[in-house]
């Protein structure tokens, strides 16, 4: 017959239905979560590609605006500007001033670009500000979230209808004949049991079918077993007796109990065991006599009675709580037999009866305490595993029953790691650890080594090994625990690799590198970072103390006010350029960059990492840039100055000669003049030397004579050179050059060349140099005599005076080198030696314009450089380099 449940509730469906929507959600969550990332990198990306375009695209018309200074213009660029996308703030700076800004500066977190604005004009480049701009990071992350959210929703819409199509289907072939199944065996009594299972749907052969015949195939035994029963009751009562016998002598309680659930025998166990005397319990009914209605754990006791009373065979064993007459609660395992009469009809249960309290108390204890201990070992994230002294498993936990393959961790039992998926190289290594744990019954731990997974991963694991002791403390086989350290071990091979990359990096840029724990003080530094500084790496501490100690006294306030203004949060980061004492005694320019990389909870820095640069060179050759700048604008000054003084000077010089020549005695016409006057020559001579007017006009034409050389010094400075070079032999001229200054000996100036030692340290077989001989010569002169004066300024001026000349090849240029041994020069005086008309010299002991010339002689004519370097009490050294073509 076909059967129907009236209401199938489908509650499998719902939890099937429940699992895919939860594991479809939470994979869609990651679905989203990644391509969030993705388009939110890309979008910054993007944004950062296009603030590189603003300078392209606008550059060269704010450059002009801004020279031009038409704020008309400048502001539409602007305006443009931030009506760009994401754009939030954009602002012209120039000379450190804020010329036009618009929109709000975010003071970090924003995408900003500083863009050098350079005016093109008269053939000429010339830096006129900068332009900052920025943009926006969140705009651009809420449009992703909200187009992320918008397919998001779309996509769980599909999952859920997808979800609900699954669950429908499932209710229809799977929930709904169960539910019928079910029915039929709620219904199905012991004259049913010639009843088959018929259930409305073809058959398939699937497992709904194979479930409907195995319940049809149950029926017929049970039919037969039924039958069976029915023939032994003959033979039953026919042993009535003997049973009675073995009833009153036996030690278990026997209770025969009518089909209505009086007490009808009570033997003396029972009574001895229940405390009751039989005659206080035959003819009353069981419940509430021995067995309470519900047990402890709410169990319904009476109802469990009443079935067995009704079918005695649904339940032939059964354990429960009875009651003493005491109050007290024992458990009982009973044996329910039924009983018939002569006419084979049901009359009632004999119940044979066992006090299993303490064994079920320990059973309980025991049960619990196997639950913890499966419990703990199924959620620990590590495989565990035991196996006996052949390396039998034993067992294993959930972890490891997974990796292995298996859908259950009893599956183990009886396997061997030869019929697991492991390599055979592995299985080889497993067993060989469990033989050496085993027979020196020590464990044997953190063995890393590898795993081959049942989805055909190889893994990284990390094995200890301990020998497993039984009751008389022999090594009755191994107990193992490993995890899987594949995602640990890439991490660090890869942190290993980034560290490689990034010291490659740093070498090759020549950055040295700083990285400072600020919680114990100490400060790691690479190899570059020594090395800029002249030191190895095992010569530089790993303390703080060391970098202030190196930083040069003036500098030291500016470098450490730098880093506390970054870790109290007013800079975006520490940058600052200052000079390290190096090894050899001197001083190398630094650029230092760093930012805090890491805080914590609170925001207080515990980590900050940084760079070195030198910059000893880029900053000589700023130096040389600002000089030659200042050359160049003092040039036309200079030609223009000396034509303007020429003219008067000269007439100056002309009358202060005149003047003087008309006190003359040796001229007729001065005494026939001073006749008429009423006066003789010698009187008005006498009165003008006691008025010192013949001191005054000599010295008029002296302080004219040496303005005259001042002016001839500007027009050397300001005109260009109409000389030929040829090929000089550099050596020869410097020899030359100092014949020159032995013969230059004035007291007046202080120095006498015949008393300063030259020493001469030229480098052999140097090619000819093309120059301007007279031009040269006058350069190295002027260095001579700058180093002569400078000696007279020792404390005590004796054979240690030395002037050293040096010639050396350099690449494409050829060096020469003048260097003192005298006083030095502070940095402040340093930086302005080659500036016109600047001077240490006392007033008319020089005219502050011979290192201009030099300068200009050797930068601007030849195309070479000229720099100095000096400190105090350590000399000055000149270096000139000319260029071999």
């Amino acid at each position: 017959m076909n059967f129907h449940a009236t209401t199938p509730e489908s509650r499998i469906g719902k939890r099937l239905l429940r699992q895919v929507l939860v594991f479809s959600l939470a994979l869609l969550a990651m679905f989203s979560l990644a391509q969030l990332a993705m388009e939110y990198t890309q979008a910054v990306s993007g944004i950062e590609r296009s603030l590189e375009a603003i300078g392209d695209r606008y550059g060269k018309s704010l450059s002009t605006a801004l020279w031009e200074f038409d704020r008309r213009q400048l502001a539409a660029q602007l305006e443009g500007i931030r009506s760009q996308r994401h754009v939030s703030y954009v602002g012209v700076t120039s000379e450190g001033e804020t010329v036009m800004e618009l929109g709000v500066k975010a003071p970090k977190g924003a995408i900003a670009r500083d863009i050098a604005l350079v005016y093109a004009g008269n053939q000429r480049r010339m830096p006129v500000g900068t332009l900052t701009v920025q943009a926006s990071r969140e705009g651009a992350a809420r449009e992703i979230v909200e187009r992320t959210l918008k397919m998001s929703l779309l996509y769980a819409l599909m999952i859920f209808l997808v979800a609900l199509f699954i669950f429908r289907r499932f209710q229809q072939q799977v929930s709904r004949h169960l539910a019928d199944a079910a029915a039929f065996l709620q219904s199905t009594g012991i004259e049913d049991l010639g009843r088959p299972l018929y259930l409305d749907k073809a058959w398939r052969g699937d497992e709904i079918d194979i479930l409907t015949d195995a319940l049809n195939t149950m029926r017929s035994s049970l039919r037969e077993s039924y039958q069976r029963m029915h023939d032994a009751r003959q033979e039953a009562q026919a042993s009535e007796q003997r049973y009675r016998e073995l009833v009153e002598n036996a030690r278990s309680m026997i209770l025969k109990i009518d089909k209505n659930g009086r007490i009808l025998e009570f033997n003396e166990y029972a009574s001895e065991v229940l405390g009751y005397k039989p005659e206080e319990v035959l003819g009353r009914h069981v419940l509430d006599t021995i067995v309470p209605r519900t047990d402890k754990a709410g169990g319904n006791l009476g109802a469990r009675i009443e079935g067995i009373l009704a079918d005695p065979g649904l339940e032939s064993s059964s354990e429960n709580e009875n009651i003493r007459k005491d109050g007290s609660l024992l458990v009982v395992a009973w044996n329910n037999k039924p009983f018939f009469d002569a006419s084979g009809e049901f009359q009632g249960v004999i119940s044979v009866g066992v006090d299993v309290t303490e064994r079920k108390r320990a059973e309980e204890a025991l049960r619990e305490n196997r639950q913890v201990l499966e419990t703990i070992l199924n959620s620990v994230p590590q495989s565990i595993f035991w196996k006996d002294r052949n390396s039998v498993y034993l067992g294993c936990n959930k972890s490891f029953a997974q990796a292995a393959g298996l859908k259950d961790p009893g599956q183990i039992v009886g396997m061997t790691d030869f019929e697991l998926p492991w390599l055979p190289e592995e299985t080889e290594g497993y067993r060989a650890d469990d033989r050496q744990v085993m027979e020196g019954g020590e464990p044997k731990r953190n063995i890393v080594e590898q795993q081959m997974q049942s989805d055909g991963k190889r893994i990284w694991v990390e094995t200890s090994k301990l020998p497993l002791i039984d009751a008389q403390g022999r090594v009755s086989g191994v107990v193992g625990i490993y995890e899987d350290i594949t995602e640990r071990k890439t991490a660090v091979e890869a942190l290993r690799e980034s560290e490689d990359r990034l010291e490659s990096v740093l070498e090759g840029s020549q950055l040295g590198f700083w990285d400072w724990d600020m919680e114990t003080g100490r400060v790691y530094r690479n190899e570059m970072w020594a090395r800029i500084l002249g030191y190895t790496l095992d010569e530089v501490r790993t303390n703080v103390g060391q970098w202030t100690e190196l930083i040069h006294p003036e500098d030291r306030e500016l470098a450490l006010k730098s880093i506390q203004d970054h870790l109290a949060g007013r800079t975006p980061m520490h940058r600052v350029e200052y000079r390290m004492r190096a090894k050899d005694g001197g001083y190398r320019w630094i650029l230092d960059q760093a930012r805090v990389v890491k805080y914590d909870a609170q925001g207080k820095a515990l980590r900050m990492s940084g760079t070195h640069t030198d910059v000893t060179e880029h900053r000589k050759m700023q130096e040389l840039m600002i000089q030659t700048e200042k050359m160049m604008s003092v040039g036309g000054l200079a030609a223009g100055m000396a034509h303007e003084i020429n003219n008067p000077l000269s007439a100056i010089l002309q009358s202060a000669q005149v003047v003087l020549s008309l006190f003359s005695s040796e001229r007729k016409a001065n005494h026939a003049a001073a006749e008429q006057a009423g006066c003789s020559l010698d009187s008005i001579r006498a009165y003008a030397e006691k008025r010192q007017i013949l001191v005054f006009l000599e010295g008029i034409r002296e302080a004219g004579i040496r303005a005259a050389r001042i002016v001839s010094n500007m027009l050397e400075f300001s005109r260009k050179s109409e000389s030929k070079r040829a090929p000089v032999d550099i050596n020869a001229l410097l020899d030359k050059t100092v014949e020159l200054a032995f013969s230059d000996y004035d007291l007046k100036k202080k120095y006498d060349f015949r008393k300063i030692r030259i020493e001469r340290q030229y480098a052999q077989d140097l090619p000819q140099v093309p120059c301007t001989r007279t031009e040269i010569e006058q350069v190295v002169l002027n260095l001579l005599k700058n180093a002569a004066q400078a000696l007279t300024e020792l404390p005590q001026r004796d054979a240690r005076s030395t002037i050293s000349l040096r010639t050396s090849l350099d690449g494409d240029f050829l060096r020469i080198v003048v260097e003192d041994n005298g006083p030095g020069m502070p940095e402040q005086v340093r930086k302005r030696v080659f500036e016109p008309f600047f001077t240490t010299k006392g007033v008319g002991e020089g005219t502050g314009l011979g290192l201009s010339v030099s300068y200009f002689i050797v930068v601007t004519n030849h195309k070479g450089a000229i720099e100095v370097q000096s400190e105090p009490g350590k000399g000055t050294r000149f270096t000139v380099s000319l260029p071999l073509r």
